[in-house]
């Protein structure tokens, strides 16, 4: 989580600079995370009449309520950031940054929700 120091400078870099600045969630988060080996749960009981009694279910993605879910939705996150070309900062682990010449992106996570502060819209657009 994106500290609340970081949230209020880079607040003040965007209104410094004169850049955008977006606010966005992530919606269903922990549901984008593959689980990385199978985690089962018993039928909850008002399933139990349409499925039938004693079934097991599997899951397949992280859900909310399951320990790992956060890990493995950050995970999935900061890889495909990656891949976009975006860096950790040193300063906080939980903002990304992409430079492509003159156009710069910043992103701070609080939790599932983005903090997107910038000079060019159509970076920006290009990754979220």
């Amino acid at each position: 989580m994106a500290h609340p120091v970081t949230i209020r400078t880079l607040i003040a870099i965007a209104v410094a600079k004169g850049w955008y600045m977006r606010q966005g969630d992530v919606k269903t988060a922990y549901l984008n995370a593959e689980l990385p080996k199978p985690v089962y749960l018993r039928l909850p009981k008002g399933l139990e009449p349409l499925l039938g009694s004693g079934k097991i279910l599997e899951l397949r993605k992280a859900v909310y309520g399951l320990g790992a879910s956060c890990r493995l939705w950050w995970q999935t996150f900061t890889e495909k950031n990656r891949k976009f070309g975006m860096e950790l900062m040193t300063a906080d682990d939980c903002v990304f940054k992409i430079q492509k010449g003159s156009s710069i992106l910043i992103v701070a996570i609080v939790v599932d929700d983005a903090l997107m502060i910038g000079n060019d819209e159509a970076l920006r657009q290009q990754w979220f």
